[in-house]
């Protein structure tokens, strides 16, 4: 370290060892302004350069960080916004008054454990099979190109296969107890081609001798673990797990990357997720809307957004605006998702009654078939009341059929029901 004192922040902040840049940062002027270009060149960084930026400007939380965040989710391709707005997010959630915190359960996290007897053998073994069914399908090609006078290194498939089956070749038993080693946490990491290998194709043969942590550091690929596992149950299983697995794996920024993987893609997995989002609520403000005002939300990220609310055992109150909003105005799948929420956590037939009196038709209806659909017959003298007073047509007639059902739903006094 002692030629640290001989660099500048600016060479610091973008140097690979993590030390470096740490004492970089110390040194990065109060006046964010001035150093806009280099904090900028640092974030668009890899191998934890970048990380290392976006966690420093999220610490400084100030107008200028904040703006210098939101300059690169407007640059950013899809995959990389995720990271920008759970930082934005990080920021814009500390602007909320905190309700009294939601308790949650205690974290008893994964443990690392010595693989099973005889995995690296096991491993071997994979690769050898796989090398023996891709030679049959070779020899089985080879005739069939011969027979019909075509040359078989001809043709893209048959070469390309050839070419995957000589890497795999190279495959020693060695290597496959360094994949042993690399999954109990010992050293290194798993060898690209057996990571291949066993991520589908023979998941289902390898996946049920190993724990979670070491699953996820079968499928880890550069400095992101996947979290996707193939044919893995995640029911009850809680979130901060992964959380913590990731953080242990080396990931910088574990709970965006958890975050990123629950909320915006493309399977939602089944897991206990709320207690997570209430110690990391910054992407769950952003998805509904809460934060990040600078970039849409998606219905299908305000879907799972209200999921987790609906998960929890008490919602924090400061969430009770937007998920009444949405459960009277918003998209038609977020609108059902957001209506489960308050009625788990809220006063539905306040707040259907409350919407008979929208100004737009279509929503005045919509809370007519909501009332139905709790049958809420305490509120026919609301709905009479809006019927009466209906001046569009369609709606009327959708508020009187309500009407109707309930009226029937009532048992008139003095009869047998």
């Amino acid at each position: 370290m002692n030629n640290v004192r001989h660099l500048t922040w600016r060479s610091m902040i973008l140097d690979p060892s993590p030390e470096v840049r740490a004492e970089g940062y110390s040194r990065v002027p109060l006046d964010l302004e001035d150093a806009r270009p280099d904090l900028e060149r640092a974030m668009s960084g890899r191998d934890g350069v970048g990380d290392d930026a976006v966690t420093f400007l999220v610490g400084r939380g100030d107008v200028v960080a904040r703006s210098m965040l939101v300059e690169a989710l407007r640059g950013a391709d899809p995959y990389a916004a995720h990271g920008w707005r759970a930082a934005v997010g990080e920021i814009d959630v500390r602007r909320h008054t905190p309700d009294p915190r939601v308790a949650v359960p205690p974290l008893h996290p994964w443990t690392d454990a010595p693989a099973p007897q005889g995995f690296a053998e096991r491993l071997y073994d994979i690769v050898t099979r796989w090398i023996a069914m891709q030679r049959r399908h070779l020899y089985a090609a080879r005739r069939q190109f011969e027979s019909h006078g075509q040359d078989p290194h001809a043709d893209g498939w048959f070469l390309q296969t050839m070419r995957v089956v000589a890497q795999y070749e190279t495959v020693t038993l060695e290597d496959c107890a360094g994949a042993t080693r690399a999954i109990e946490g010992r050293e290194g990491r798993v060898p690209a081609l057996i990571r291949e290998l066993t991520h589908i194709r023979f998941a289902d043969e390898v996946g049920p001798m190993l724990s979670p942590l070491q699953r996820l550091r079968l499928d880890q690929e550069d400095d992101e673990p996947n979290l996707l596992l193939w044919n893995f149950d995640y029911r009850g299983i809680d979130l901060r797990l992964f959380a913590d697995a990731v953080s242990r794996l080396g990931v910088r920024r574990p709970a965006s990357l958890v975050a990123r993987d629950y909320l915006l893609g493309d399977y939602l997995l089944p897991t206990v997720a709320w207690p997570f989002f209430v110690e990391h609520p910054e992407r769950l403000d952003d998805c509904l809307g809460l934060a990040v005002p600078e970039a849409p939300v998606e219905d299908e990220w305000l879907v799972k957004a209200l999921g987790v609310l609906a998960q929890m055992p008490v919602m924090p109150s400061r969430y009770l605006p937007r998920v009444v909003d949405l459960s009277i105005s918003g998209p038609a799948r977020p609108r059902a998702a957001a209506r489960r929420v308050v009625e788990t956590h809220g006063d539905p037939l306040a707040v259907a009654t409350g919407a008979l009196s929208h100004g737009r038709g279509a929503i005045r209806a919509s809370a007519a078939k909501w009332l139905d659909e709790q049958g809420a017959t305490a509120a026919l003298p609301d709905l009479r009341a809006a019927r009466a007073r209906e001046a569009s047509a369609p709606t009327r007639s959708t508020i009187t059929a309500v009407v109707d059902r309930l009226e029937a739903a009532v048992v008139p006094s003095g009869s047998t029901p």
